[in-house]
């Protein structure tokens, strides 16, 4: 029988003997009131495998596993070989239970192939950073952090950069690089994960930043799983991002502050947190008041032994030594972090120990969560040997949570509607019989969106709706909340195809600048420039502007490309609309 250590809420070490089921009170629950997840109530709904060689300059052979979903196209972004570092885009098929591998549904050719993402930003990637750590698809944007695999001095500054459109990653606009605020760069650049609404102003942000040790040079990393959070709004739809971007902290270790001070267990005792631990994602589980981190373990029984049995770095005495590992924090314990009154590497687990997946034993390598459906997603390293003898592709897998209060389920949870309109429909499940008010109603403020039938309903429903012809040249974006009795909400996005109205061209009145020299700050005046720095390219001749910081109607500042001196034809594109021919001299 699997045992668990448990610490109680708000008494950092004292051991309690008892997981509670969850409770949840008819009445409305305050966060810190929500019932602890237990490692029973993660429902496995399935799997499928990504093909090795999908075509492209990559593969997803000996893939490090970060992905992350994207709701408008039901899909995952997910990293290729460790080489390249590439992002690719696979449509999510029918997931399967089944623990063989042949009997998983395959995902079909890739929506988008594979593309650079690490030198992507104006001035390449910095300080040797060459490997991805988490990524989360924000809005209509990319965030991905990353970091050097062998900072052996550790004085990486940055690690976080950003996709301006997830729907066009091979040439959009590319941000960056960014650092978090409050810790070095190796203790945040993993996974990037929601907060609930409900826990966002007590915990200070909307999204999870965290990593953690088990990768090379220890005394860079946060020796155990660390949580900051920050507001997404900071750096996602903004061309001035902090630097650096404010952080809280909520988790944090060291190595003179590690989760566990016997990292070799040589008293053969510890079965928290060892040189082998690492953690791979961590969420916050939406209806309850935990914080669950998983990863991969080893050393808990035999001992941990450096460069011994012929390995490379820290390996298990044991070589059988090693599996799927969880920790469980009390959010309430990082609430009392943040707010000061105990430092962030005293909080412990109130549980963790080995956890298996139902079949592929094997690492984890990244996560990612989709609210609407409730299901998280993780990649199992190296798990596909079935597509030749030379080939280990990840398996992505998923679990929803049991009890988890009131999840709301849409199916589909996003449309993309032509521009002439139409109507289409969506399913709508509340709880697994155990909500205390599965009831709910549907609403829009999307002027453009009606709601014809299934305005409200008791546990399950159809809502339709109608959606009216787009007449303008821009794409645009609406919703359909779900809102159910106990306070829980949902949203089905809902994204048009632009009308065939043809936008105004550009014109170009002037270009000013102080010193007209190259890299200068320079403004271009005129009309019909939109306020989307996406939307926008420049040419000085036939070199393009990278470094446009904004957008208006009339004006667009910009760095002078790093040209030689002369004088340049310059234009401005605005959605394939192009200006009027204006000369600028570079002195």
């Amino acid at each position: 029988m699997r045992s668990y250590r448990l610490f109680g809420v708000g008494r950092f070490f004292a051991p309690v003997f008892l997981l509670l089921p969850f409770v949840v009170p008819a009445q409305e629950t305050q966060p810190e009131n929500l019932p602890l997840l237990t490692m029973e109530d993660l429902v496995y709904e399935g799997a499928f495998r990504v093909p090795s060689d999908p075509g492209g300059f990559s593969s997803m052979n000996y893939s490090v596993g970060p992905l992350a979903f994207y709701p408008a196209h039901n899909s995952i972004f997910i990293i290729g070989h460790t080489y390249e570092q590439a992002m690719i885009e696979f449509a999510i098929p029918a997931l399967v239970d089944s623990p063989l591998t042949s009997s998983l549904n395959m995902a079909g050719p890739p929506l988008t192939p594979f593309t650079t993402v690490l030198d992507r930003p104006s001035g390449g990637a910095p300080e040797n950073i060459d490997m991805i750590g988490g990524m989360a698809v924000i809005g209509s944007e990319i965030l991905i952090n990353a970091f050097e695999y062998y900072d052996a001095p550790g004085n990486n500054t940055v690690s976080t950069l950003v996709f301006r459109d997830a729907s066009n990653i091979g040439s959009c606009q590319v941000d960056g690089y960014f650092r978090y605020a409050n810790a070095p760069p190796a203790h945040q650049s993993g996974w990037i994960s929601p907060i609930p609404p409900e826990w966002q102003e007590k915990l200070g942000g909307d999204f999870i930043t965290g990593h953690s040790s088990g990768w090379p040079i220890i005394s860079r990393l946060s020796v155990g799983p660390s949580a900051f959070a920050f507001n997404s709004s900071s750096i996602i739809g903004n061309s001035s991002v902090p630097d650096p971007v404010p952080t809280v902290t909520l988790l944090d270790f060291d190595l003179d502050n590690p989760l566990a001070s016997d990292l070799y267990n040589e008293s053969g005792t510890n079965d928290l947190w060892t040189h082998l631990s690492r953690a791979a994602y961590g969420l916050i589980v939406p209806g309850t008041r935990t914080y669950l981190t998983l990863g991969y373990s080893g050393g808990h029984h035999s001992g941990v032994c450096y460069k011994c049995r012929g390995c490379g770095g820290y390996c298990a005495i044991d070589p059988d030594d090693y599996s799927q590992y969880f920790w469980l924090w009390d959010l309430n314990d990082l609430v009392a972090v943040k707010n000061g009154i105990i430092p962030s590497y005293s909080v412990r687990p109130y549980a963790y120990g080995p956890f298996s997946t139902p079949a592929w034993p094997v690492e984890f390598g990244g996560g990612t969560y989709d609210p609407a459906t409730g299901r998280m997603y993780l990649t199992l390293l190296d798990a596909d040997r079935d597509q030749g003898t030379y080939a280990n592709p990840p398996i992505v897998i998923a679990y929803t949570f049991r009890n988890s209060l009131c999840n709301i389920v849409l199916n589909p949870s996003s449309y993309e509607a032509p521009s002439s309109g139409g109507s289409s429909s969506f399913t709508v499940n509340i709880g697994s019989g155990s909500c205390p008010d599965p009831s709910y109603t549907a609403r829009t403020d999307t002027a453009w969106v009606q709601i014809v039938d299934g305005e409200s309903g008791n546990a399950t429903g159809v809502v339709t709706y109608a959606v009216d012809p787009n007449d303008t040249a821009e794409t645009r974006s609406g919703f359909i909340s779900i809102d159910s009795g106990a306070g829980e909400s949902a949203v089905h996005q809902i994204s048009q195809a632009a009308g065939d109205e043809e936008p105004t061209e550009p014109v170009i009145t002037e270009i000013v600048s102080e010193t007209s020299r190259r890299g200068a700050k320079a403004t271009i005046k005129g009309t019909g420039f939109g306020t989307k720095i996406k939307n926008v390219n420049i040419y000085f001749g036939t070199k393009k502007a990278k470094n446009i910081s904004k957008v208006s109607e009339t004006q667009i500042t910009l760095r002078i490309p790093k040209l030689k001196k002369g004088i340049f034809e310059v234009k401005v594109i605005v959605e394939g609309q192009t200006s009027n021919t204006v000369f600028f001299q570079i002195r």
